[in-house]
């Protein structure tokens, strides 16, 4: 069956159901990161995923990358435990293709051989919401925003009034957490720290069934500080702090059997230090932003044979102009990127420079349209331009449709470009088109609500690497196509559900290598006795690859209840794998077997 077939399919089946339904619901989300400017997520025509703080609260994982596992047309591959290597896809395309800003701060760590988001460490506990911006967003966010782009918003303790949080875990593979948090109010403003540690002593990254396996456990503390000040003249200033220090235990992966790979004297230190600051303000009805963020990204690597050093920082500067004129919205934008690196101990620098314009315009009273045209001139390839268009139809007050295409870019890094071991300088930027096309259907009287797109990415110009060769650009183009779609029913004020199911394949249908060719999530929370919630989420991942050679099908099943002691503390039981899977989610790597985790939480 053709994607436009199931698309019509699940349409029809869907127009069915909702005869029967009738509970109240409301949809009034506002996402920032679509256009770069508060928009409602059922006027702009882009593909976006919001995930809120019940949800993220609900979840058993403690790290980012475990809340969005979850998530329609993602994908988190992981080589071990928490702490190894964890590439995220996003309709297929791997880390490369993707970027995170984490409180405004780019999270992309310059010192790997591509350019790539680095999420180790970042816990879930601080986070208030998720918003995932898929497709080729070139036009907005500039180099690597092809598959997806992150943006991750912590809570904001303090803007409400003075308060402080506390929570304690401990469980299986004696995994110690702690988190705390405090804020206070100002009278203009206010200012929140953030602490959350998190040690475990983890299990072998390869396969279980190896003779007396080496656990590989990891550590990570994370350090968050946020302030916003309203000046009260139409200015806001804000600022925020970020500390990362991780250590992880890892495998040999280069040769041997198993058992000769899994020993001991691996391991990693790395410290991720970040901020953001900003200033808005208001002059003749255009609103002003200027923003400066910067991530510094120190790794070691110690080996049996060495240890080696990988030091980076890419620092972001962009000032952006707001207009409301009659018809819409202008957004105007320029702004510089600077990636300084070691690149075989020798430092390597690049610059990006980028100017955007945006056109938000409501044609009718019932549609929207946006335009974006970017230019960014590299100091190395010199200029390149992308650009993207949205729009939304609502022929009536439930259904919403949406259609946009985009186009992308991922400029070689400092290290495709310099390193000694086959670093071209004259590499070209990869290039990337991407066309979807989707629907909103929201009953106004009914707790339903489904969300489904369709999308087909091509990517262009791929930098490769060969031993003979180094780096070169490839002459072939790799396409993904595939739909999502989102089911959310509120059964009462205490019972809610929702359905997820994603497929990914090739431009002819194939399998994509680390992939689920199909992958459904259900998740339900109800709550019982004022005082009980319990969540739940099962995971079935169906025709999984690696390399060509088929993995087992698996069923993945977490829960979490929550008791509310009082009115402000809290008892939390997580459950892991409860059917105790023995899967794999990248080949020849261990997951975890059942494994509960007992947790208080406090807030005074």
């Amino acid at each position: 069956m053709s994607i436009l077939k199931k698309f019509s399919f699940i349409l029809f089946i869907f127009s069915f159901a909702t005869k029967i339904l009738s509970q109240d619901f409301v949809l009034d989300q506002i996402t920032v990161s679509a256009n770069k400017i508060n928009t409602p997520i059922n006027q702009t025509g882009t593909n976006i995923s919001i995930i809120n703080k019940d949800t993220i609260g609900e979840s058993t994982g403690n790290f980012f990358s475990e809340i969005i596992d979850n998530a329609t047309g993602v994908t988190v591959y992981q080589s071990g435990p928490v702490g190894t290597i964890t590439n995220i896809y996003t309709r297929g395309f791997g880390n490369k293709y993707s970027k995170i800003y984490y409180n405004g701060i780019e999270m992309s760590d310059i010192t790997a051989p591509q350019v790539t988001p680095e999420v180790r460490g970042i816990t879930s506990n601080n986070l208030n919401k998720i918003e995932i911006l898929q497709g080729s967003q070139s036009a907005l966010y500039g180099s690597e925003a092809i598959g997806g782009t992150y943006f991750l918003e912590s809570e904001k303790i303090g803007q409400s009034g003075n308060e402080t949080n506390v929570g304690l875990e401990y469980g299986s593979y004696n995994t110690r957490k702690f988190n705390f948090s405090t804020g206070r109010k100002y009278e203009n403003g206010f200012i929140s720290l953030s602490y959350s540690n998190y040690q475990t002593d983890g299990f072998t990254a390869l396969e279980k069934d190896i003779a007396n396996p080496e656990d590989d456990g990891f550590s990570s503390s994370e350090i968050l500080i946020n302030s916003e000040t309203d000046l009260k003249n139409g200015t806001k200033l804000k600022f925020n702090i970020l500390n990362i220090l991780n250590k992880g235990d890892y495998d040999n992966s280069f040769g041997g059997t198993p058992i000769e790979r899994d020993v001991t004297g691996y391991y990693y230190d790395q410290n991720l230090r970040g901020f953001n600051s900003s200033i808005e303000t208001s002059s003749n009805s255009v609103l002003h932003k200027l923003s400066l963020n910067s991530l510094a990204s120190n790794r070691t690597e110690y080996t049996p044979f060495g240890n080696y050093d990988y030091y980076g920082t890419r620092t972001n500067l962009d000032y952006q102009a707001q207009l409301d004129p009659s018809f819409g919205n202008v957004v105007l934008g320029v702004g510089a990127v600077s990636d300084i690196a070691d690149i075989d101990d020798k430092k390597k620098e690049v610059t990006t420079i980028s100017t955007f314009s945006s056109i938000l315009t409501k044609p009718t009273d019932n549609s929207t349209f946006d335009i974006t045209v970017r230019l960014d001139s590299h100091s190395k390839f010199g200029n390149k331009t992308t650009g993207r268009i949205a729009a939304t139809y609502k022929p009536t007050e439930d259904l919403t449709f949406k259609v946009g295409g985009g186009t992308g870019f991922r400029a070689p890094s400092l290290y495709e470009l310099f390193t000694q071991w086959g670093g071209n300088a004259k590499l070209k930027p990869e290039n990337s088109t991407n066309i979807d096309a989707g629907l909103n259907y929201v009953l106004v009287n009914s707790g339903l609500e489904l969300q489904a797109s369709v999308f087909n990415t091509e990517v262009k110009d791929e930098i490769i690497y060969s031993f003979s060769e180094g780096y070169s650009q490839s002459v072939n183009s790799t396409k993904r196509k595939g739909l999502s779609v989102g089911l959310d029913y509120k059964i009462s004020d205490l019972s809610k559900i929702n359905l997820r199911y994603s497929t990914t394949t090739d431009e002819k249908g194939n399998n994509v290598s680390r992939i689920p060719k199909n992958s459904i999530s259900l998740n339900g929370q109800t709550i019982l006795f004022g005082k009980l919630t319990i969540s739940g989420n099962l995971k079935v991942v169906r025709d999984l690859e690696e390399s060509g050679e088929k993995m087992e099908d698996y069923n993945l099943l977490n829960s979490k209840l929550n008791y509310q002691l009082t009115d402000k503390t809290q008892l939390t039981l997580s459950a892991e794998n409860l059917l105790d899977e023995n899967y794999e989610t990248a080949k020849g790597y261990s997951t975890s077997q059942r494994a509960f985790y007992l947790g208080y939480n406090a807030k005074f």
